[in-house]
């Protein structure tokens, strides 16, 4: 005991226990007795702590001193110095070999078969404070024996665990399951006398509940049915890897955690979008949290415009391709010309006889850019074509003239001059042009190339001025003052009538009402208009003879001399006589006249095929609701589904009489109709004779 106060003391006064620094590499021990405690990362102390443990080996040291002058066994506790355990030997077993916290089992004097150690007293004990929880897993023992008391972060008691004398020192015995949280431990001799202990390793490890940070700067780059993942290292020593996660399910796990910061997930989809997640896992297997959702597309192998040349000709052609993009570069010879979403383009303003190189970069959704390309060689020049010139048409004032189509576009020439403008069109009319007059007419051609060839000169005559139109002046009514004259519509537009050889009035109709007249005079009458070619066109020469004052007579014309007692009717267009009026005026009349008469039969005809039609649709209804009545009489007479021979009877006879009197009443609607229609004829007949 003294030995071992001295030791204490002899450390504290030389300083060898480090003022800031108490631990070795890897591991930090404290030995009470000969029991070692083992933990199983560094701990860096400050200069008030290392003070604090200095006060506490000073007391511990005089309470041990204490109990040996009582009488008690011999206890030491001692604190190892830095460097000072030797006999390190790795653990042998498998459960402690691999892993992150692998650890070593350390005794303070090597392992043999030593049993150096001290006596120790019934109930004799102490605490031993951890300054961080761990996970007891097993123990080293070589002593008598003894019980250990495991205290949690708590106080709490969680094990006691009863240790006897083992006869090997370097077996390990394991602690299943391991006592977790283990804060404090107190270890006595619980036999009911005093023995030797010589040794007792702890072994555990402390249990790492950080989880790593999470993974920074997730990115995520489209592949070909893969997307590719890459995000920046995490740097904690302890890390194993890191979990993908694909639309929130992880693609792997903690055993197959991935090492590199990178991962490339295939076999997806084309033209599928994907989120996708990140988390790092360290060796005790905490998870961080995850990265941000990312997302991803899985693009679809690339596509390559086909390209075809169509409609090629000597300074042109077109190009159509495959729709594999959502826009296109459109190349000739290596330079753009332009970028569009439709699948064709055409090529002008070339040479002929030329190769030309096409080339078509299809740009797709994803950005990617997929080209292809195509030579096309333009044809040679054909021999330009002579066009020839004809006439179509011609009037006295109008000449047209057509041509073969050898060329894009036309110029006639009349006269040795320029006829309008250049023109698409296979032919063209001259107008305004002289009567009786030969005109010199040929046609130039422009082909696509630009060339111009030209025809052959030919010489057309226009027509001769036609004919005037001539047009007959009559009279309608002759009275004692007062004539009505009427003449045929030659459309001049102004009309002069004269009397008597002088000029009586201008008149745009085609009839005058002359009044003022002397009874019993005669008259002469002439109408004259001026045509389109200024020539004044005459009419013929009416003699006119006015009725007597007192004739009492009606209004008179050829075929009706007039006289007492005769009807005021004008001439019927049947009438022969009736040589005053007009063809165009008779077929006006006949028109309005026919046009009554067809309006009126029509009516009589509708009339009665609305009411028959209506007639019919009310019997069908009648008979309808007559037979739903006798249906649901004959199913009510479940008895019997048979009409007797005397029902049967009476409702033929029924039929036969409905039937009857349909007839009748469609022979009446048409006697009805047929009278209509002469009434209406007479009717129109007699109104048009009294107008």
């Amino acid at each position: 005991m003294t030995s071992a106060v001295e030791f204490i003391f002899s450390k504290i006064r030389n300083s060898e226990i480090p003022p800031f620094d108490l631990w070795l590499p890897n591991s930090f021990y404290l030995r009470v007795g000969e029991i070692l405690i083992e933990t199983r990362k560094p701990y860096s102390y400050s200069e008030k702590e290392v003070k604090f443990i200095r006060i506490r080996i000073l007391i511990s040291s005089l309470l041990l001193y204490l109990g040996m002058l009582l009488g008690f066994s011999s206890f030491s506790y001692a604190a190892p110095e830095p460097g000072a355990l030797r006999g390190i030997m790795p653990c042998a077993q498998a459960w402690c070999s691999t892993g992150k916290y692998a650890g070593y089992s350390y005794m303070t004097d090597g392992i043999d078969g030593n049993r150096d150690g001290q006596f120790v007293g019934f109930y004799t004990g102490a605490w031993l404070d951890l300054r961080q929880a761990m996970d007891v897993d097993g123990y080293y023992n070589n002593t008598g024996y003894a019980q250990i008391q495991f205290y949690d972060s708590k106080g709490k008691l969680v094990k006691s665990l009863n240790v006897g004398p083992s006869g090997n020192r370097t077996e390990f015995i394991p602690i299943s399951p391991p006592i977790l949280d283990v804060k404090s431990v107190f270890w006595y001799n619980n036999t009911g006398g005093g023995q030797w202990f010589s040794e007792i390793d702890l072994h555990g490890t402390i249990p790492d509940h950080d989880p790593p940070a999470e993974p920074k700067n997730l990115r995520a780059t489209n592949g070909v049915n893969a997307v590719h993942l890459s995000w920046d290292a995490n740097k904690e020593p302890d890390l194993k890897g890191y979990i993908v996660y694909k639309d929130g399910v992880a693609l792997n796990g903690y055993e197959t955690a991935i090492t590199a910061n990178s991962y490339a997930v295939s076999g997806l989809p084309s033209d599928a979008t994907f989120g996708f997640q990140v988390s790092a896992v360290d060796f005790a297997k905490n998870e961080s949290t995850k990265t941000p959702v990312v997302n991803g597309t899985s693009m679809g192998p690339a596509k390559y415009p086909k390209i075809n040349a169509v409609n090629v000709e000597a300074t042109s052609f077109r190009t159509d391709w495959d729709s594999v993009g959502q826009s296109y570069d459109v190349y000739l010879d290596g330079k753009l010309l332009i970028n569009q979403s439709e699948t064709t383009y055409s090529f002008s303003g070339l040479e002929p006889n030329r190769d030309y190189e096409v080339k078509i970069v299809a740009i797709d959704q994803y950005g990617r850019k997929n080209e292809s390309a195509l030579k096309v060689h333009t044809k040679d020049v054909p021999p330009s074509a002579k066009p020839t010139i004809r006439l179509d048409t011609k009037s006295f004032d109008k000449l047209v003239f057509a041509w073969d189509a050898v060329g894009k576009q036309y110029q006639l020439y009349v006269d040795g001059k320029p006829y309008g403008s250049l023109t698409d069109r296979l032919s063209m009319e001259v107008l305004n042009l002289t009567p009786n007059t030969t005109y010199k007419a040929k046609v130039a051609a422009i082909d696509a190339y630009g060339r111009q060839t030209e025809s052959e000169e030919i010489e057309v005559k226009t027509d001769d001025i036609p004919p005037p139109l001539k047009f007959l002046l009559k009279t309608v009514v002759v009275k004692d003052t007062e004539i009505r004259l009427v003449w045929d519509d030659v459309r001049a537009g102004n009309y002069v009538l004269y009397q008597d050889g002088q000029k009586l009035a201008d008149e745009k109709s085609v009839s005058y009402h002359v009044t003022g007249l002397n009874p019993e005079t005669e008259y002469r009458y002439k109408v004259s208009y001026v045509d389109s070619f200024g020539r004044t066109v005459e009419s013929n020469e009416l003699l006119v003879k006015t009725l007597k004052k007192d004739s009492g007579g009606g209004p008179t014309w050829p075929g009706n001399p007039g006289g007492p007692g005769t009807p005021e009717l004008p001439p019927q267009c049947t009438d022969p006589n009736a040589k005053d009026l007009s063809k165009a005026n008779c077929k006006l009349i006949e028109g309005a006249q026919d046009s009554k008469v067809n309006y009126l039969n029509l009516m009589a005809a509708v009339i009665p095929i609305v009411i028959l039609v209506f007639g019919v649709f009310w019997l069908i209804r009648v008979w309808k609701r007559k037979m739903e009545k006798a249906s649901a009489t004959s199913i009510g007479a479940a008895s019997s589904l048979k009409l007797s021979d005397r029902e049967r009877a009476e409702r033929q006879v029924a039929s036969d009489r409905l039937w009857k009197t349909i007839q009748q009443n469609n022979s009446k609607r048409s006697n009805n109709n047929t009278r209509q229609r002469k009434v209406a004829k007479y009717a129109t007949d007699g109104k048009f004779r009294k107008r």
